[in-house]
């Protein structure tokens, strides 16, 4: 999440002291183009002598696109295969408008980032900030798989995770459906039906254009986990379903 670009280049610098190592930003002369989508291998390999089938997911070559030296990653946040293009700022321009053009005969279409909020949500995927933050730890956010507890070494924040995986988290990362078009916006207090009490908040909510109806993430306090809860919008009350996403069926790669 880009937001986060003055936390993170702190954190490096932070972390590298001590060490023989320089850090150098290079945020500001960097540009990102994400293609995505079933199609996105097929739109994306005339434009580039990168081996597209051999790259396996979530791995990245360094190659050219469109004649523009890049970092291609086969990843994304839509739940769709695809490919983030990491480049030259100064290349954004052209190489978008090559990605546009090899893409037409394949229906390509421009999209921004409330149809990557909605996908991404859909997929079930956690986005900084929301799902995961300086608050919510992968244990609390139920990606403790992503921790690698049996690795012999010390990492940051190992004592904190494994003191909160034995113990257990006091909030959880649950997601939801509401059969309703009404959409629980960030922040909306979450209520705990039976007791008529807060049980929590919602970190991410939008209207899932598959399924017709609004979806969205809160963070709850673990005892309520379970039970009947409810997205105060306004002063009505929106009975929430659990559901262990991706709420949308994602395509095998």
């Amino acid at each position: 999440n880009a937001s986060n670009t003055a936390a993170d280049l702190a954190h490096f610098r932070r972390v590298a002291e001590g060490f023989d190592a320089a850090v150098t930003d290079r945020s500001a002369g960097t540009a990102s183009l994400a293609l995505q989508g079933p199609l996105a291998a097929a739109s994306l390999q005339p434009l580039t002598d990168a081996a597209l089938s051999a790259l396996r997911y979530y791995h990245f070559t360094e190659g050219q696109v469109a004649g523009v030296p890049a970092l291609i990653a086969r990843t994304g946040y839509t739940g769709e295969d695809g490919f983030e293009l990491y480049h030259s700022a100064g290349d954004a321009a052209r190489l978008a408008e090559a990605l546009v053009s090899a893409g037409e005969a394949f229906g390509l279409r421009l999209a921004g980032l409330g149809a990557r909020d909605s996908l991404r949500l859909e997929a079930g995927f956690p986005l900084h900030g929301h799902e995961l933050s300086g608050e919510i730890s992968p244990v609390a956010a139920g990606l403790g798989w992503t921790v690698k507890f049996s690795k012999p070494d010390a990492f940051i924040g190992r004592a904190a995770l494994e003191k909160e995986r034995r113990e257990g988290s006091a909030r959880k990362v649950l997601y939801f459906r509401t059969g309703d078009r009404r959409i629980p916006r960030h922040g909306t207090a979450v209520v705990a039906l039976e007791e008529g009490v807060p049980a929590g908040s919602v970190l991410s909510g939008t209207l899932s254009p598959v399924l017709n109806e609004a979806i969205c993430s809160a963070l709850v306090a673990a005892p309520f986990a379970d039970a009947p809860l409810a997205a105060d919008i306004r002063g009505t009350l929106i009975p929430l379903r659990r559901v262990t996403p991706p709420f949308v069926p994602l395509r095998k790669r």
